[in-house]
């Protein structure tokens, strides 16, 4: 796994790798755009009390829809980054570039489809089940930020690490599922 990690490669592939690490970013940076703009829509407070704070360096004038885009786009393009770099290090050195590049753009519509489902599926169940969740264990949080609408927030936060969960395991899915 370590040779993923600080590669050693053929020069000629160096330059596809940065491209397709750069399109990752963007592209993961756009999904975060839109995520964030559907969960400010269920708890404006999950950013407003905490991501406001948490990345106040990005925060510009009094237009939540923009900031949260740009939060959004900076919070997810790692995720895109990286997910470009292991997939072209895991297949831009085998055979043909043009398949290379065929198997990266399948893997990543399973990275981003896995990324939306999960995203559904966890935030699904904390909407249906908000009756149920124990908010002790958010008490610290909801106390902290003074938050209002807990059962919001918890279903934000369900929705933002289920996305990332999912952006995980479409990511080993893909990798899996389309050998090399």
């Amino acid at each position: 796994m370590l040779r993923y990690v600080v590669p050693i490669f053929e020069k000629e592939i160096f330059t596809p790798m940065l491209k397709i690490s750069f399109l990752g970013a963007v592209f993961a940076g756009f999904y975060g755009v839109l995520h964030n703009q559907v969960t400010f829509a269920i708890s404006n407070e999950y950013f407003l009390k905490i991501k406001y704070l948490q990345f106040d360096y990005l925060i510009f004038g009094d237009n939540h829809r923009l900031n949260i885009s740009i939060i959004g786009f900076f919070a997810a393009c790692w995720a895109g980054l990286l997910h470009g770099w292991f997939l072209s290090r895991w297949f831009l050195p085998h055979g043909s570039i043009l398949i290379a590049y065929q198997k990266i753009f399948r893997s990543s519509i399973i990275i981003f489809v896995t990324s939306i489902l999960s995203a559904i599926v966890s935030g699904s169940y904390a909407f249906f089940h908000r009756a149920v969740i124990d908010y002790s264990n958010w008490a610290q949080i909801v106390n902290l930020y003074d938050i209002e609408n807990k059962s919001a927030l918890v279903n934000v936060a369900y929705i933002h690490n289920g996305s990332y969960l999912g952006a995980l395991l479409g990511m080993f899915i893909a990798l899996v599922w389309i050998k090399r």
